[in-house]
């Protein structure tokens, strides 16, 4: 890959392309637990979407919030790599995106909530330095990376 770039999706258009896309490899937008248009309306109004890109092709987004300006922590709903670009580095480099822009918007942590059985996204987050903060009952966790 000799090209990688990162681009900001805005309208809710562009985003729900951008979640149906993905969808296959993000189990709460798959099995419809998170209404693909809603979100797609939510995170317009609120939140970001970047899109990474790698020789011109779709290889990656994550949707993230830099709004809490009062524990100054932003937060990951998603991030997602692309089948055919699995393996490469490109999810550390899209999360690095992530972290980049989100300290530049004034944040200084970054959290997140992930599955307690989806142990390869825990050990990829776990080698980007973020530690396991607390539960969400029996499924889930959560996870915060300081970013200063």
């Amino acid at each position: 890959m000799s090209k990688i770039s990162f681009n900001e999706v805005i309208t809710k258009e562009e985003i729900l392309s951008i979640l149906k896309l993905y969808e296959e490899s993000l189990p709460t937008l798959k099995n419809g637990t998170v209404d693909k248009t809603q979100y797609a309306e939510k995170i317009a109004r609120f939140g970001n979407v970047l899109v990474m890109t790698a020789d011109g092709k779709p290889a990656g987004f994550a949707a993230y919030y830099c709004n809490d300006t009062k524990t100054k922590t932003a937060y990951l709903a998603y991030i997602a790599v692309a089948p055919d670009f699995l393996h490469f580095g490109l999810g550390s480099r899209l999360l690095n995106e992530v972290k980049k822009r989100s300290l530049k918007s004034g944040m200084e942590f970054l959290r997140l909530e992930v599955r307690a059985d989806n142990d390869r996204a825990i050990r990829f987050y776990l080698r980007e330095r973020f530690v396991r903060e607390g539960e969400n009952g029996d499924r889930s966790f959560y996870m915060i990376c300081n970013l200063v």
